[in-house]
C-alpha cells in the first residue's frame, strides 16, 4: 500500500526527471542545425555564437535576416540577445591612408616674421 509519502516521493522523483528532460531538450535546440530555431532556446547556444551572428551580418545572409525578425518579435529569448549585441555593433571598416600628391607642399605661414 503506497503511503502520501510514497506519493510524495514519487511526484518529486518525476519533477526532477521531467524539469532534466526540458533543460536537454532545450540545450539540444540551442545546437541544433537550424539556427533560427536555436533562437528559441532558453539555453544559451554554443554553437550560435556571436562570432556566428557577425559572421552572418556582415555577409547580410537569410539566416541573419530572418534571426533578426524573429528576435524583434521575441525579444526574451537569451540567444537573441546575443543576435542584439551584434546587430548593435557598428561595423568599421579601415581607412584608407590620405595619399600624398608628389604637388602637395605644406602650407605656407601668413604671420609677418619680425627681425630682431
Amino acid at each position: 500500500m503506497f503511503t502520501i509519502r510514497h506519493l510524495l516521493f514519487a511526484w518529486m522523483v518525476g519533477v526532477i526527471l521531467s524539469g532534466c528532460q526540458t533543460i536537454d531538450a532545450q540545450v539540444q535546440l540551442a545546437n541544433s542545425v537550424d539556427p533560427v530555431n536555436a533562437l528559441q532556446s532558453y539555453e544559451i547556444s554554443n554553437k550560435y555564437t556571436k562570432a556566428f551572428w557577425s559572421n552572418q551580418k556582415q555577409h547580410n545572409t537569410e539566416i541573419w535576416r530572418y534571426g533578426l525578425i524573429f528576435c524583434n518579435g521575441h525579444p526574451g529569448y537569451p540567444n537573441c540577445y546575443t543576435l542584439f549585441k551584434v546587430h548593435e555593433e557598428v561595423s568599421v571598416l579601415p581607412s584608407k591612408p590620405a595619399s600624398k600628391s608628389k604637388h602637395s607642399q605644406p602650407a605656407k605661414s601668413t604671420k609677418n616674421k619680425s627681425k630682431s
